[in-house]
């Protein structure tokens, strides 16, 4: 093997690694660059985030569910291993063949993809391009701070979706509200700094939770090996021990239950994000909608359903109460807030509840413990990012250009401005979930999963409540963009042009680099749909390293 070829291997077995440093790379370079110009700021951070995106290509395509047709290679790849806390007692991992015969120090700098990070690494890489791209509308100010704090935005949520020590998990967590926080007080509308008292108010509560149960589960394992091996204490906060044979008390999964529903904005845990989205600009609307929201899901399937599938955590019959109560708060908060879209006069805030409704579906879904139902929830929570950064460029644009979102103030949007009524079109389309979109096959998939049930439950009933959401989201969309498109042409009347005719000229409708960022993203969402494979074959591996164990305890 020569040395390009060690290179290259080891390039591929550290691309998680490198995909969490290069954001802290660029946000480096675009301080550095902060003297040259709002342009070169930009196009630094840029560049940084397209070769992102390149690294997530090669991770993709590299990822292998199996090897040959019986080899498994595990769920867990492309890991690196770096000591962060060096502690006196060391702890043997046991559930990672790259980590099994290796004593790892107490905390480490522990990073990888298995079947369902790899996705939602690649959606954060790709909607933090969307995010740079759509960030002409509100880096008129400090646009060096706005794109740093974007790409350790990205860094951290990467953190999060790739940790496997629970410490890293946790600081990564909170470093993401943070930045969130940041950016919706910063670049936000006029009602931004209410909004972000209550994002940082809601999700510093769900961080400590988070914190809180994860020390928790950490003290509770240790003090399980050291009764089973009569030995001293020793604490490990590797997640892939923790969880291989978790023995939690109750108050850890119920408190990491309510933490991760603060972040994935569960009923009543949604004001916060209704406020934030709405008053949000585009840029940082595609993050807080695409990546920051779902890694309360997320957070539900790497800790609480392995968690709940242990019959030491709660006992099977009480683990599985505690599951299916969860899940059917979840579903009640998905019906609802499909419900309250309906009675929203302006189109953010339609949004703003759609995304809640598809992010507790999601939750639902996870929490069902049926592998059918997880891997449309895996769908659900790709598809929710990209077809909100489809539907954000047009929505922000308008809201900035005529200052309101109010449907009322809107008409023949395809005839007024061409370009922002077909954007508008398609972006309806995709969020509805047509048929050959992602979307479609995402809800096909929950439906079905849920109708058959895991231990967290299911039945027809529940995947007919699932089906009235889908219905009412549908219904809230198709009545708004009725509203916009059709018609005769009207626009707000205090911002046309002085002498009251429609615009015409190119500067008076949707730039066409945010069209084609539109069409770009709506071009992914249909090839996903035509060929869901693509995603699902490469989370079963994954899905099914976890749920068998939940299987076990379904009565």
């Amino acid at each position: 093997m020569n040395s390009l070829e060690r290179f290259w291997l080891e390039l591929r077995e550290n691309l998680a690694f490198l995909l969490l440093l290069l954001p802290l790379v660029g946000a480096v370079l675009t301080a550095l660059s902060a003297g040259m110009g709002r342009e070169a700021v930009r196009r630094t951070a840029l560049t940084n985030a397209l070769v992102s995106l390149g690294l997530v290509v090669v991770m993709v395509a590299h990822y292998r569910p199996q090897a040959g047709d019986t080899e498994d290679v595990g769920t867990l790849q492309m890991v690196t291993r770096l000591a962060w806390l060096p502690a006196a007692e060391r702890a043997e991992a046991s559930a990672v063949s790259s980590v099994r015969d290796s004593r790892e120090p107490a905390v480490t700098i522990s990073v990888g993809v298995d079947g369902v990070s790899l996705w939602l690494v690649a959606v954060t890489v790709v909607l933090t391009v969307a995010a740079i791209a759509c960030g002409a509308d509100s880096d008129r100010e400090r646009p060096a701070a706005l794109y740093i704090i974007v790409l350790v935005f990205e860094t951290a949520s990467i953190g999060t979706f790739t940790a496997l020590d629970g410490l890293l998990f946790a600081v990564c967590f909170s470093v993401s509200t943070v930045c969130c926080w940041l950016l919706v007080g910063g670049w936000g509308g006029h009602e931004r700094r209410e909004a972000a008292r209550a994002l940082f108010a809601v999700q510093a509560a769900g961080t400590l939770l988070v914190l809180v149960g994860i020390i928790g589960l950490a003290l509770s394992a240790a003090h399980q090996t050291a009764e089973l091996s009569e030995g001293e204490l020793r604490t490990t906060f590797l997640m892939p021990m923790l969880l291989d044979e978790p023995a939690a008390p109750g108050w850890v999964t119920a408190t990491l239950v309510l933490g991760f529903f603060l972040r994935a904005g569960i009923l009543p845990f949604h004001g916060w994000f209704a406020r934030g989205f709405a008053s949000a600009s585009p840029a940082v609307a595609i993050l807080l909608a695409g990546v920051f929201l779902p890694t309360g899901g997320y957070g539900l399937w790497r800790f609480v359903v392995p968690l709940m599938a242990s019959d030491d955590s709660f006992g099977p019959q009480t683990s599985i109460a505690v599951a299916q109560a969860s899940l059917g708060w979840a579903l009640f908060g998905c019906v609802l807030m499909a419900l309250l879209s309906l009675a929203q006069s302006e189109l953010p805030k339609l949004l703003a509840y759609l995304c809640l409704s598809r992010s507790s579906l999601a939750a639902c879904a996870m929490l069902s413990g049926d592998a059918t139902a997880v891997s449309g929830a895996v769908l659900q929570l790709v598809e929710l990012g990209l077809s909100l950064a489809v539907a954000v460029p047009v929505v922000g644009w308008l809201d900035r250009r005529f200052r309101t979102g109010d449907l009322s103030a809107f008409g023949g949007l395809t005839h007024a401005l061409p370009r922002a009524g077909v954007g508008l079109a398609v972006a309806v389309l995709v969020l509805i979930g047509i048929p050959a979109t992602a979307g479609f096959i995402a809800r096909l998939l929950v439906v079905f999963g849920v109708t058959r049930g895991g231990p967290g439950g299911g039945g027809t009933s529940l995947a007919a409540w699932t089906l009235v959401a889908w219905f009412l989201i549908t219904w809230a969309l198709l009545s708004a963009s009725a509203r916009m498109l059709r018609g005769r042409p009207r626009l707000p009347r205090a911002l046309r042009p002085q002498e009251e005719r429609l615009p015409s000229d190119a500067a008076d409708d949707l730039p066409r680099e945010r069209l084609f960022l539109v069409a770009a993203l709506a071009a992914l969402l249909f090839i996903v749909g035509v060929w869901p494979r693509s995603i699902t074959d490469r989370t079963a591996a994954t899905i099914d390293s976890v749920l068998p164990a939940a299987m076990e305890t379904s009565p």
